[in-house]
C-alpha cells in the first residue's frame, strides 16, 4: 500500500527502468559524492546501501564515486553488478585513515586543484548525489562552500539529488543562503529525519523536503564465521557474554571541530569506567570497536591499556562496514556515541544503547521507538550508562524481537523512498 510522508505519494511501484544519458544516449552516469580519507565505516556503509539501491532502481546504471575531503579528491567507478560488490575494495579506499596533518585544512584542495577537479568530475555525470551522510551544516563552511560549487557545476549539464542527508545546524547568515541556493538547484531533497527536515525549513528552504530513513538500515553483515574470527583475534572469546562499546573520540559535533583535548579526556573517562564496572560487576567482556579511524582507534587502545583487563579489549585493525556490523550482531548488545554502529545493531536485533553528542543520535533513537534507551550528551554518567545498558540487555527497551520488528519498518521505509530515486533518475 502506498504511503504519504511530507506531503508526498511513496510507495508505488515501477517497471525496471533502463535510463539513457542525456549527452550519451548510452548508460545513465551517476555521481556518489562522499567524504575522501575520513576513516568513517558509517560512510562506507552508506555507499554500499546507496549503490545497491541504485543498481536495484534504475539496471544498467553506471555509477561513479566521488571521494572529496580534506586530504584530497578520488575518482572512483564502482562495481557494474550485485554479484561484484562484495568485499570490494573500490568500496573502502575512499574512507581509509590518512595522516592527521594531511585532513585538516581545506584550502589544500584548491592549492592543489584537486576542487578543480572535482568540479569537471560533478559537470560530467548525469546525476550528482548526495546520498546519507551528514551534509547540510555550516559548523565547518568550507564543507558547504564545497557542496555550493560542485551543484553549480553539476546542474548546468545534469541534474542535482540529495537523497536521505542529515541536516542542520544552519546557525549563520552565509550558511542559511548557501543551503536555499542549494535546495533550488536540486532535482529532489530527501533527509533521514524529521529533525534535518525542520532544520531546513528553519534555514528558509522553502521547497518540500521528504523524511525518511538512513540508507544504511539496508546493510548486509559479513558471514558470521568472519565477525567471530575478528573476535578472536582480539583475545576475547565469541562463546562468552560481550557488550561492544563504539566510542567517539570528542565530547560533541562542536568540539569535534574545534579538537578540545577537555572533552576527549571526558569521554575517555566515562567510557574507561563503564568498561570496568561492566567487567567487574557484570561478568562482561567488553569489545570496543571504533568506526572512525584513527581517532576512535586511539580513544579504544588508551582505555583498554589502562585497564589492562583479559576482559576488555579492541579491535585495532579498520575494519569494513559489513564486518563492523557482523561483530556488533555476535555481541548481546551495544553501547555508542555514533549513529551508524546503533544501525548495525538495529539490523542485526542487537539490544542498544545511544549516547545522543549530536542531535541526528537522539533523532534516530526516536525513529526506532528506543528513545528510553538513549541518554543525553549532559548525562553521560557511568552510573547512567550501566544502568541503561543492564536495562537493554534484559531485554525491557529493546528486545530482539522488537528491533527486528523495527528494522522492517525502517526497510519498508526505504523501499518507498527507492521510488523516489528511480523517479529522479526517469525524469
Amino acid at each position: 500500500m502506498p504511503t504519504r510522508e511530507g506531503g508526498r505519494l511513496l510507495g508505488a511501484r515501477l517497471p525496471d527502468l533502463h535510463v539513457p544519458s542525456q549527452r550519451s544516449g548510452e548508460k545513465l552516469r551517476v555521481g556518489l559524492v562522499s567524504l575522501y580519507a575520513c576513516g568513517n565505516t558509517g560512510d562506507e556503509a552508506l555507499l554500499r546501501c546507496v549503490v545497491r539501491r541504485l543498481r536495484a532502481e534504475a539496471v544498467g546504471t553506471s555509477i561513479v564515486s566521488l571521494a572529496i575531503g580534506p586530504a584530497g579528491f578520488l575518482e572512483t567507478p564502482l562495481p557494474a553488478s550485485e554479484d561484484e560488490m562484495g568485499p570490494s575494495s573500490c568500496f573502502r579506499e575512499p574512507f581509509r585513515m590518512v595522516p592527521r596533518n594531511r585532513a585538516t585544512n581545506w584550502r589544500r584542495l584548491i592549492l592543489r586543484g584537486e576542487l578543480m577537479a572535482a568540479g569537471r568530475a560533478a559537470g560530467n555525470v548525469d546525476l550528482l548525489l548526495w546520498a546519507g551522510g551528514y551534509w547540510l551544516h555550516d559548523r565547518r563552511p568550507g564543507v558547504l562552500l564545497t557542496i555550493a560549487y560542485l551543484a553549480s557545476r553539476a546542474a548546468k549539464t545534469g541534474r542535482v539529488g540529495f537523497y536521505s542527508v542529515g541536516a542542520g545546524p544552519i546557525a549563520t547568515g552565509l550558511g542559511r543562503r548557501l543551503v536555499r541556493g542549494i535546495a533550488a538547484r536540486s532535482s529532489f531533497l530527501c533527509v533521514r529525519d524529521t529533525s534535518s527536515a525542520e532544520a531546513l525549513r528553519a534555514a528558509g528552504v522553502e521547497r518540500e523536503s521528504i523524511v525518511s530513513v538512513d540508507p544504511a538500515v539496508e546493510l548486509q553483515s559479513c558471514r558470521q564465521e568472519r565477525a567471530q574470527q575478528i573476535i578472536q583475534e582480539t583475545g576475547l572469546s565469541p562463546r562468552g557474554p560481550i557488550v561492544a562499546i563504539c566510542p567517539c573520540a570528542w565530547h560533541s559535533m562542536d568540539e569535534y571541530y574545534r579538537r578540545s583535548k577537555c572533552a576527549r579526556d571526558k569521554v575517555f573517562g566515562t567510557l574507561s569506567q563503564t568498561a570496568d564496572r561492566l567487567d567487574k560487576e557484570d561478568g562482561l567482556q567488553v569489545l570496543f570497536v571504533p568506526t572512525m579511524w584513527p581517532e576512535d582507534g586511539l580513544v579504544a587502545q588508551g582505555i583498554c591499556e589502562e585497564l589492562n583487563s583479559s576482559a576488555v579489549s579492541w579491535v585495532s585493525q579498520q575494519l569494513s562496514a559489513p564486518e563492523a556490523q557482523g561483530v556488533i550482531g555476535c555481541c548481546e548488545g551495544l553501547l555508542s556515541m555514533r549513529l551508524h554502529p546503533l544501525i548495525f545493531a538495529l539490523n542485526t536485533a542487537t539490544p542498544l544503547v545511544g549516547i545522543a553528542y549530536d542531535p541526528k543520535v537522539q533523532a534516530f533513537m526516536e525513529q526506532i521507538d528506543c528513545q528510553d534507551a538513549c541518554v543525553a550528551l549532559n548525562e553521560m554518567t557511568c552510573e547512567a550508562l550501566v544502568r541503561l545498558l543492564r536495562s537493554a540487555l534484559s531485554g525491557q527497551n529493546s528486545s530482539p524481537a522488537k528491533l527486528a520488528a523495527r528494522h522492517e519498518c525502517q526497510l519498508t521505509r526505504a523501499l518507498e523512498t527507492g521510488t523516489l530515486l528511480r523517479r529522479a533518475l526517469g525524469e
